[in-house]
């Protein structure tokens, strides 16, 4: 079983349309944490991003852990918030410490993301907390394997979802042109 504890990621060398993402937990430039940006280059023998800055359109080299990616997801699974399942909506943060997904859900009762269901308390255009379990991520998605225990090699490699069976709660993987994770 795939148990994929994403932090979610960009691999730029893999997708050349710029990525929508926001740059967090650097330490020696903290001063740009939070800032929201594009994915525009990577360098193979630095592994590091070229993101283009929002703010003031900089160039920033940062880590692959220093990049969460702003997808649309779908929400699913919730219980208290049963009313948001099957909505749509945008991951605009993260909480380290919880685990938990900030997910924005448009105002709209049209999805703004894939189709996918969710349980949590409130009002279109609000921000929720999510686990990722209550999240259906695209396809697509830069994910890092993270928990898993009977395939624990697998763990810190990263890849990217190509499917999620709803049936069964599990993604599929890829991660490398001959290996899927299931």
């Amino acid at each position: 079983r795939v148990r994929v504890w994403v932090r979610v990621r960009v691999r730029a060398k893999h997708n050349p349309q710029p990525h929508p993402i926001q740059v967090r937990g650097l330490v020696g430039a903290a001063q740009h944490n939070g800032q929201q940006g594009l994915v525009v280059g990577y360098d193979l023998a630095t592994a590091r991003y070229t993101v283009r800055l929002m703010r003031d359109g900089s160039l920033l080299r940062v880590k692959h852990a220093n990049l969460l990616q702003r997808l649309p997801v779908e929400l699913m699974g919730l219980r208290e918030r049963a009313h948001l399942n099957g909505r749509g909506g945008v991951i605009v943060g993260c909480d380290e410490a919880s685990g938990r997904y900030h997910v924005r859900v448009p105002a709209s009762p049209q999805s703004a993301g894939t189709g996918l269901a969710g349980a949590v308390e409130a009002a279109p255009g609000d921000t929720v907390a999510l686990q990722l379990s209550n999240l259906m991520l695209p396809a697509g998605a830069r994910v890092t394997a993270c928990n898993l225990t009977g395939s624990g090699e697998y763990n810190g490699r990263i890849g990217s979802v190509t499917s999620y069976d709803r049936s069964s709660a599990r993604y599929a993987v890829q991660l490398s042109s001959t290996h899927v994770l299931r």
